[in-house]
């Protein structure tokens, strides 16, 4: 308000893609207007009681460390042939919802394949490179100054937050939550090295975190096989060009997964795709078993 400029190149706005300067506008926008106000779900007892209790309903049923190689389909229905063990296999279906991040989906083949600018939106949204450092410490040392964990940066290490917050204990985690630029430049040190970095810069932030640390450890989520990348980002021109080819069905190939609605990068996204594909699956299959499911508030319509 008074003219003043403010300083976008850290916190929030840099841990998308490879920052402020190279992402759409749009897409920022878009962003802070989803997430103004409101207090973000808690899975009581854990995140992964979650898939848990999806993995104990489909018990027997999940093929894991099983990577899908084509996804085939027709009037009559769908076919994914997959490796399991070295071993090719083949399941047939009446319809296939596929939830692959974009970079392993670029990668699949697809047949009849898509149209070109679906095939194009797949190839051509970049993925956001992040390394997470997590940091155990023998006690929560910063609330000794009253301090809550939480930092936003100008270091290389940009974003502090305290990682096991609400958990009982004495011990305390605090991550460091590099994006872009940072990110690859942290993933090129050996993991111990990127621990010490972290440490090294965190000192700056919380002074005595050297004094009371434990053991730490690292994720980079370019070099996840499963993923190739955290989160989807548009450059300037791609949101309204790519977002709406994300979700579009296939002959019987349905999308879903958080790159396919306007939460990318976040559980709820997922959720909210999930309910959708379920949606267009029993839509296209005329039965009505799911009609009762509840539409979640904004759901995604495509």
């Amino acid at each position: 308000p008074d003219g003043t400029p403010v300083e976008l190149t850290h916190g929030d706005p840099s841990l998308l893609g490879d920052g402020i300067d190279a992402v759409s506008a749009l897409a920022h926008l878009r962003g802070l207007a989803l997430h103004r106000g409101g207090a973000p779900s808690v899975v009581r007892g854990g995140t992964d009681l979650l898939p848990r209790a999806f993995a104990d309903r489909l018990r027997g049923r999940i093929r894991l460390q099983a990577p899908v190689v084509q996804v085939t389909h027709d009037a009559g229905g769908a076919s994914v042939a997959y490796l399991d063990r070295g071993s090719n296999q083949t399941v047939r279906a009446d319809y296939v919802v596929c939830a692959v991040p974009l970079p392993l989906l670029a990668r699949m083949e697809i047949a009849p394949p898509p149209e070109p600018e679906r095939m194009r939106a797949i190839r051509e949204t970049p993925q956001t490179s992040v390394t997470r450092i997590f940091l155990q410490f023998r006690r929560r040392f910063w609330e000794d100054e009253r301090l809550c964990g939480y930092a936003e940066t100008d270091t290389p290490i940009q974003m502090v937050n305290p990682a096991s917050e609400g958990q009982a204990g004495e011990c305390a985690i605090l991550e460091t939550y590099l994006a872009g630029p940072r990110a690859r430049a942290a993933a090129q040190l050996p993991p111990g090295e990127r621990v010490r970095f972290a440490l090294e810069h965190l000192e700056r932030v919380f002074p005595g975190a050297a004094a009371h640390f434990e053991v730490g450890t690292s994720k980079d989520w370019d070099a996840d096989p499963w993923a190739r990348g955290a989160y989807p980002w548009w450059r300037p021109g791609q949101l309204l060009e790519f977002v709406p080819e994300a979700a579009r069905a296939v002959g019987r190939v349905h999308f879903a997964g958080e790159h396919t609605t306007a939460r990318p990068g976040w559980m709820e996204g997922a959720l909210r795709s999930g309910l959708r594909a379920a949606r267009e699956v029993n839509e296209a299959a005329g039965t009505g078993h799911l009609s009762s499911l509840p539409a979640p508030p904004g759901a995604d319509r495509r």
